[in-house]
């Protein structure tokens, strides 16, 4: 352990040098658009199969005959959530009136500081 601890210490001072800002680069705006876009992809991605995940533990601790009730309450459970999250977690999400509302509760709390 000791010999991979000396090993594995002078690669990560070396490659510590590249996370330096002076080594960041701008990323043009629809660029920032595009990667955004892809993080939220994966991530539903990866709850739909941490969805499916459940629905294979949950089979496994229920009794055979009760395997496909148990399998439609989660896909109905999961189809209530989707449906949830389109008609009002997307609006509160990417809704024009949030940040101004924001940007005017920020300048309230501001002004009455001075």
């Amino acid at each position: 352990m000791m010999r991979l601890i000396k090993i594995l210490t002078p690669l990560v001072a070396g490659l510590s040098i590249f996370s330096t800002p002076a080594m960041a680069q701008t990323v043009p705006e629809h660029g920032v658009f595009v990667l955004n876009s892809l993080l939220f992809l994966i991530g539903g991605f990866l709850v739909m199969f941490m969805a499916c995940g459940f629905c294979m533990l949950e089979a496994g601790l229920v009794r055979a005959k009760n395997t496909t009730t148990q399998l439609t309450k989660n896909i109905g459970l999961f189809s209530i959530a989707a449906m949830g999250y389109y008609l009002v977690g997307y609006n509160l999400m990417r809704s024009a009136t949030v940040p101004e509302t924001i940007d005017a509760v920020a300048a309230q709390n501001i002004s009455w500081k001075k």
